[in-house]
């Protein structure tokens, strides 16, 4: 959007359906270099990526190395929000609009606000040792079919072995009160 003498304002849109619903997935490589992941946070979660990817177990974060996840996020987590809804260093996205695709209606978020808040969102663990921030984001491998790529589920370079960021995008809507509504 631009305004008078073409001030632009970015407007970052996630939709959803389901209430469970992936807002962003990137290479573990780049996650690492956007939030300067530390090596043993990063052998960390290759080694998740490797457990599903090479059928060994399906564990993301094994349960001794959550501790050590844990706080590396907690640390970063403003980061991490900022990445995935605006990306670093964007002074020009200012709204999240989620987006009920069933009910055809816009929920419209001060950007800032948002990452404010789900930065000081607990960070906890499911038995799969997928990472839960707060009530309404994960981290996850991506895992999928990769129908459009022709490499085997198994090699490093599948989109199935990407870091997923997912949230229950319609929860948020009814449970967090936007500054407009758009139908």
């Amino acid at each position: 959007m631009l305004f008078s003498e073409s001030v632009p304002v970015g407007v970052n849109i996630k939709a959803g359906k389901a209430d469970f619903n992936q807002v962003t997935r990137l290479w573990l490589s780049s996650l690492a270099k956007e939030i300067k992941l530390s090596k043993t946070a990063v052998s960390i979660f290759q080694k998740g990526i490797d457990n599903y990817r090479l059928k060994r177990k399906e564990c993301l974060i094994e349960k001794e190395s959550q501790p050590y996840i844990e706080n590396e996020l907690r640390g970063k987590l403003d980061l991490v929000i900022e990445l995935i809804f605006r990306g670093i260093g964007n002074d020009i996205a200012k709204i999240l609009a989620l987006y009920d695709r069933t009910k055809k209606v816009y929920h419209l978020y001060d950007l800032d606000e948002f990452i404010s808040k789900v930065a000081r969102s607990k960070i906890g663990f499911t038995a799969k040792g997928i990472v839960k921030i707060g009530k309404y984001l994960s981290i996850q491998r991506k895992s999928g079919n990769g129908a459009s790529v022709k490499v085997p589920k198994s090699h490093p370079k599948h989109p199935g072995n990407q870091i997923q960021f997912k949230m229950k995008i319609l929860s948020f809507m009814h449970e967090n009160k936007p500054f407009s509504i758009l139908k």
